[in-house]
């Protein structure tokens, strides 16, 4: 569902900046940058959220230790 709501606004993006003389380069660029910065975010969210769940599972289990090493 997430997948569909970024493409529509993709797409409403490029309608709005799509004039009669063809989209204008810059924003391309723009619009890749932040979707290069986006996905940046999200792998970095990811990787925090798995380390942090993992540390919480080892705290339960009795082996916080072995994570610090």
């Amino acid at each position: 569902m997430a997948g569909a709501a970024q493409q529509r606004g993709d797409e409403l993006l490029t309608e709005v900046e799509v004039g009669p003389f063809g989209p204008r380069p810059g924003r391309r660029v723009a619009i890749g940058l932040e979707g290069l910065l986006h996905r940046v975010a999200e792998a970095t969210l990811k990787d925090f959220l798995d380390r942090l769940g993992q540390a919480i599972v080892l705290s339960q289990t009795g082996a916080a230790d072995t994570m610090r090493s």
